[in-house]
């Protein structure tokens, strides 16, 4: 029995569990192979802990939170590309393009089909296309076709899922106004969504960016705060050869590359990370002093007057650069060495890599480990030592080099060189992962994840949500630096090189 076959079977039998949506409609086929024909040799393993409310866990109950990571023993066999995790949602994209899915679904965001019946185990999203990439909003989701096609279902609060009307969807729909642009990224935030698309159509090259939904923060990047149904061109972005999107909560980036060695030497547009929307902890780290915000002149009034006291909490609804603190940048042979390689925010705080492993944070400081006192906000990139003093210099040694980041509301992954885990923030419901005995236990440190259960093999990537955390492990070893480094890097290294020695070595 195939593994697609096996999930359904296993739902079937405990339908009353996993809260099983209804079949498929009538006449319904799927285009997609089945999922036997990929390797189904147990590469990968699935762990989630932290809170379980609404079935975010996907094992099959939603009353006993996790304060340790615990396999899922329902997706053994599967080769998963990507998990996502937002809020009480959880989407994971299948090597094969299929799509499952579980946890919250009041709003249809698991696109079974329904809406306010949970999903405890998970269930496959039907889709007739492969799916290549995928994105979790607070209630909404996003997907992209491998023919660059882009989905969006669940709650339409404000337009966010782009069909130009505010109505919720409970399976995925097709966004017209993207049809005929090729769609490569999505990323979606509380109630608004971002996609990249290339210009080729266009006749130009590169990629541009599109955003849609709420704008009452400045999230769409527009230069207004009104809301949009459809899609629109952000034009204050430049054009792109290669970015990450990222959204969250009220607030909104992309970290750009031109592929323009001249580019990133000067700092102008290579390893760029720009960011716009929510400000309300200095979570778009825009400046040591005060934020560059582009305001009407209703709220210039405001501001003049003293009715609004904190600037600090008047979203950026234009494209600003987050600031490499490191200026000018230092030189390696004939390129520069320091510029971001990758970012992330849970809406009120934002870390960011550089290209030498460096970690830094900003916004609430809670959520991502400090020495400084719990509460602060830093309105501008800080190093944070993986150790948690904050300000020194990285250990050279793997172990403490970072690759990847990603955030859940208020707590931090930190993904090493080497595969490990590194947490910090806060642990009300165990999503640290750090054991019963530190259930509750905030940390103002990073620390490393340890598994009891773990498969002898190294941690690849993860992502958190409210309360929750969800990670992805190769247990082949062997197979670790091609899918870290291909999957997660080379978006940034350019003719199949990235300039540092510690890169080259885990054969990038």
């Amino acid at each position: 029995m195939n593994f697609l076959s096996s999930i359904k079977s296993r739902n079937k039998e405990n339908e009353t569990s996993c809260m099983r949506a209804e079949a498929l409609p009538p006449g319904y086929t799927s285009s997609l192979s089945p999922i036997s024909s990929y390797n189904c040799n147990g590469n990968y393993s699935v762990y989630t802990f932290g809170m379980a409310h609404y079935g975010r866990l996907g094992d099959g109950q939603q009353s006993d939170d996790k304060p340790s990571p615990e396999k899922m023993q329902c997706l053994a066999g599967a080769n998963i590309r990507s998990v996502h995790i937002e809020s009480a949602h959880t989407l994971i994209l299948l090597e094969s393009g299929d799509v499952l899915s579980f946890g919250k679904c009041h709003f249809g965001q698991l696109g079974l089909g329904h809406e306010w019946m949970e999903a405890f185990c998970p269930q496959h999203v039907p889709f007739k296309v492969r799916i290549s990439t995928l994105a979790t909003g607070t209630h909404h989701s996003l997907a992209v076709s491998d023919r660059g096609q882009a989905f969006a279902w669940g709650c339409g609060f404000n337009g966010c899922l782009g069909h130009g009307d505010e109505t919720m969807r409970s399976s995925p729909t097709l966004i017209d106004a993207l049809n005929g642009l090729h769609c490569v990224s999505v990323a979606g935030g509380e109630y608004h969504s971002l996609a990249v698309v290339m210009q080729e159509e266009a006749g130009g090259g590169g990629h541009v960016a599109y955003s849609w939904g709420k704008g009452h923060q400045g999230q769409l990047g527009h230069g207004t705060y009104d809301s949009e149904s459809l899609p629109r061109h952000i034009e204050a972005l430049p054009c792109m050869s290669s970015c990450k999107l990222m959204a969250a909560g009220n607030l909104s980036g992309v970290l750009s590359f031109t592929g323009d060695k001249a580019a990133r030497a000067s700092s102008s547009s290579d390893g760029v990370i720009l960011s716009w929307g929510s400000n309300s902890c200095g979570q778009l780290g825009h400046s040591a002093d005060k934020p560059r915000i582009v305001v009407s002149p209703s709220i210039r009034e405001q501001i003049s007057n003293g009715m609004v006291k904190d600037a600090r909490g008047i979203g950026v609804n234009l494209p600003e650069v987050v600031v490499h603190p490191h200026t000018p940048f230092e030189k390696m042979g004939d390129d520069s060495i320091s510029f971001w390689t990758d970012f992330a925010s849970g809406g009120q705080h934002s870390l960011a890599v550089d290209n030498r492993g460096n970690l830094y944070a900003w916004g609430y400081m809670l959520a991502f480990g400090s020495s400084v006192v719990s509460g602060e906000c830093l309105c501008f990139p800080t190093k944070i030592d993986v150790d948690g003093s904050s300000g020194g210099e990285n250990d050279e040694d793997e172990l403490t080099t970072i690759a990847r980041v990603a955030c859940g509301s208020r707590h931090t992954l930190a993904f090493t060189m080497n595969g490990n885990c590194l947490v910090a923030g806060s642990n009300s419901s165990g999503q640290l992962g750090l054991g019963r005995e530190n259930l509750g236990i905030n940390s103002s440190s990073f620390l490393p994840l340890s598994f009891e259960n773990l498969d002898g093999g190294r941690v690849l990537c993860g992502d958190g949500g409210t309360n929750s955390t969800i990670l992805l492990e190769a247990t082949n070893d062997e197979y670790l630096p091609n899918r870290l480094f291909n999957e997660v890097l080379t978006w940034v290294c350019f003719e199949g090189r990235l300039r540092t020695s510690r890169y080259d070595k885990c054969g990038v």
